[in-house]
């Protein structure tokens, strides 16, 4: 038995304390942060391109969420400013019940700022300078960690690098302004490493800011700050860190327990608003997991990233959840570095990343688009925490990986520095390849150019009604975020409008009309097989005060009819190309979704053709799809938007009144004016 409980010990690692785990390395002299930053702008502006070139005229993301946000910015600086109301709640939205904002991503974080730039800049060059800044103050904040656990300064400019340019940020880049607030993140960390090391009050507290930071930014990272403390407070629990058990669950707690009260006042209004108005449970846990081979596949926003479409098309996630490859480069160095990294940092970061690894991947283990029966520990998150049943989308945890995988990354880098400068002779000439292979990995990773960028362009009939003084309400069918948007220059009321969490009230409400329910779901035949009228369909719209019906413009396929031209020739090759587009589009009729129509034709296209039209026709596709985003399939239901337009037009008449490049739009026969003038 003494011989058992002796090899046991034996088999622990050596006991590491805090301080030994985080060390506050040597820092160089000159701690100046000011040609760091300028580095990192430059990077930022670089990589981001063609975002600084068009502020004013484009809008970094495509025509979907990052609208949604773009109204959002608007709506709390004029209800703030202006109107000095609460911005969490309109009467404009949900007509006619009005829509409350307390369980959708409000990051308020980027709220108050843009109300503040409001008042000298637009709000389009506003939302863009704020996707900029979460690059480069991302990078700033991973550079104070790195350098503060390795002590060099070239290993935590790589480690900045890395995990503000990394494929998961680029990805949500696409519109998702809340997760790509990551700048807060590595704040907390390295205070939470201090205050772990030390227990000082101004340390505690100081991660317990930059917790609430991160709460007000996206309330996933208030769940991925939670549960890297918990972490932290677990693994000094291990009975290889007995002694600092006590310390560390104290200041773990403290740390929470401050930080979760700063934001106690919108949790609190949160979990009431839920309780009252019975919402139910966010995207269902398996809906978007990152599957195991995302972590070695490029994804759609690298700019190579069209080459593997056969692959990350298959998985479970949208292309933007799935984005969750974390680069050669990094596997590279860490391979070839990572028997030096001091012990007790790796064991504590490599465990981490394991860790967020794994509960990324969801309550199952995804591989290639196929769910395995081995369950994992998201299963048990999302059963005993609100939060992520809120949520509901465990590839979000990825960008705690990243920064586990950022300081690793630093560590290892430091060590490869030193054996650089330690070798000579031939044994110097061996490692120079492995650092330009290295180089040439990481630009490859980290390459996505250009970014997806939207024209800002809005159709004059939403100004049009803005200098119509009757009130009155309207149905917008055209892409779900422009729509409200534009709720913001007409300022009319908005039957329906897109917010993430709708209220089952007024989804009840809607499917209690006909009406309302027939143009929403694009069927004329109700659940009981009944089909509404024109003029009743008239009465009950006419009782709600809607006046306008508009529909979206299908986008052209001509951009991507061009490429394909281009690379293969008019007239094109039989075994490389199935056919035209636009004939694809022409045979499944006028329903049909373009944004989906040549998805198909084009992976065949790049599955048959030769190496070299293969890669001209990926990164072309990629370049055209950042140009024209609004090709990018989405799961809006464009079909039932098109089945709509058709009731609306030839079942019940309503008179088409105006169309341009963007829209058309239907009058409602009785509540009308006489004309509008059709272009």
């Amino acid at each position: 038995m003494q011989k058992d409980h002796a090899r046991l010990r034996l088999a622990l690692p050596r006991p590491a304390t805090a301080v030994e785990t985080f060390p506050v390395s040597a820092l160089p002299k000159g701690r100046c942060l000011g040609p760091v930053s300028a580095f990192y702008l430059a990077l930022t502006l670089l990589l981001t391109l063609p975002v600084a070139l068009t502020m004013g005229s484009r809008l970094c993301g495509d025509v979907g969420d990052n609208y949604a946000f773009l109204w959002w910015l608007e709506w709390f600086s004029r209800t703030v400013a202006d109107l000095h109301a609460s911005p969490l709640h309109s009467d404009r939205i949900h007509h006619p019940l009005g829509a409350s904002f307390l369980l959708n991503p409000t990051t308020l974080a980027n709220a108050i700022p843009a109300a503040l730039l409001r008042r000298f800049l637009p709000i389009v060059p506003t939302y863009n300078l704020l996707v900029l800044a979460s690059f480069w103050v991302s990078a700033l904040g991973m550079y104070l960690l790195a350098v503060e656990l390795t002590g060099s300064r070239r290993a935590a400019f790589l480690a900045g690098f890395l995990y503000a340019f990394c494929p998961y940020r680029f990805a949500h880049a696409l519109g998702h302004l809340t997760t790509l607030s990551t700048q807060w993140f590595p704040f907390f960390v390295l205070h939470l490493v201090r205050a772990l090391r030390t227990a000082a009050r101004r340390d505690v507290l100081s991660a317990a800011l930059f917790l609430a930071l991160n709460a007000l930014s996206c309330w996933y990272f208030l769940a991925d700050c939670w549960l890297l403390a918990a972490f932290a407070a677990a693994y000094f629990s291990m009975p290889w860190n007995r002694g600092e058990s006590a310390r560390a669950l104290r200041t773990v707690l403290a740390v929470l327990l401050v930080g979760t009260a700063a934001v106690a006042p919108p949790i609190v209004a949160l979990a009431m608003e839920k309780v009252r108005e019975g919402y139910g449970a966010g995207h269902a846990p398996g809906q978007y997991p990152a599957d195991a081979l995302g972590f070695f596949i490029p994804p759609f926003s690298s700019s190579l990233g069209m080459l593997f479409h056969p692959v990350w098309s298959r998985f479970r996630a949208n292309p933007v959840e799935g984005a969750t490859f974390v680069g050669y480069s990094v596997l590279l160095l860490l391979l070839w570095t990572g028997r030096r990294i001091p012990r007790p940092a790796a064991r504590f970061w490599g465990l981490a990343l394991a860790f967020f690894l794994v509960c990324s991947l969801g309550p199952f283990l995804n591989v290639a688009g196929r769910v395995l029966p081995i369950p994992l520990p998201y299963l048990v998150l999302d059963r005993l925490l609100p939060l992520f049943s809120l949520g509901g989308v465990p590839a979000r945890l990825h960008i705690v990986s990243t920064a586990c995988l950022a300081v690793l990354c630093a560590y290892g880098a430091r060590e490869g520095f030193r054996m650089s400068r330690a070798a000579s002779g031939p044994v110097r000439g061996l490692l120079r390849p492995i650092w330009v292979c290295f180089g040439i990995l990481l630009v490859i990773d980290h390459l996505h150019l250009p970014v997806f960028t939207a024209e800002h362009r809005i159709s004059p009939f939403y100004g049009r009604m803005a200098g119509d003084r009757e009130d009155y309400a309207l149905v917008d069918l055209t892409p779900r975020g422009k729509a409200l948007f534009c709720t913001t220059i007409h300022g009319k009321k908005l039957v329906g409008g897109y917010v993430a969490r709708p209220s089952p009230r007024y989804e009840r409400f809607v499917q209690d009309s006909r009406s309302l329910r027939t143009i929403f779901s694009g069927r004329l035949t109700g659940p009981e097989g009944e089909s509404l009228g024109p003029d009743e369909a008239v009465e009950e719209l006419a009782s709600l005060g809607v006046r306008y019906l508009l529909y979206p413009q299908p986008p052209s396929l001509e951009p991507i009819e061009s490429l394909v031209d281009e690379i293969f020739g008019e007239a094109g090759r039989a075994r490389n190309r199935p056919g035209r587009l636009s004939e694809g589009l022409t045979q499944k009729g006028e329903a049909a979704d373009p944004r989906k129509v040549w998805v198909q034709p084009v992976s065949e296209m790049l599955r048959c053709a030769g190496s070299l039209d293969a890669l001209r026709l990926a990164v072309g596709l990629r370049r055209t799809l950042a140009a024209h985003p609004e090709l990018l399939p989405t799961d809006e239901p464009l079909e039932a938007v098109r089945h709509s337009e058709r009731i609306v037009r030839d079942a019940w008449g309503f008179p088409l009144l105006y169309q341009d490049r963007d829209i058309r739009v239907y009058g409602v026969p009785c509540v009308c004016p006489k004309a509008v003038r059709r272009d």
